[in-house]
């Protein structure tokens, strides 16, 4: 019998928009990868498992000059 985590889990695989799950760190300055669907994979030519466990910085510099770690803060 599936459970609701399986269903989310199969959806977050089959979905073709770009997801990625994160954790805080550094008391919100940063975040890092917990998760990355194969939609993101593809999008942005970058395995699963090079991401896993990165700082957002680290993995994608540019999110800081593109405002977009700001928005992730402001989510947070």
């Amino acid at each position: 019998m599936n459970t609701s985590t399986d269903y989310f889990r199969e959806l977050f695989e089959m979905i073709s928009t770009c997801l990625a799950l994160y954790r805080v760190v550094d008391n919100g300055q940063n975040f890092v990868f917990l998760d990355f669907n194969p939609a993101a994979e593809k999008v942005e030519k970058i395995s699963k498992s090079e991401v896993l466990g990165k700082k957002v910085t680290d993995v994608f510099p540019g999110v800081v000059e593109f405002g977009l770690l700001d928005v992730f803060k402001r989510v947070w």
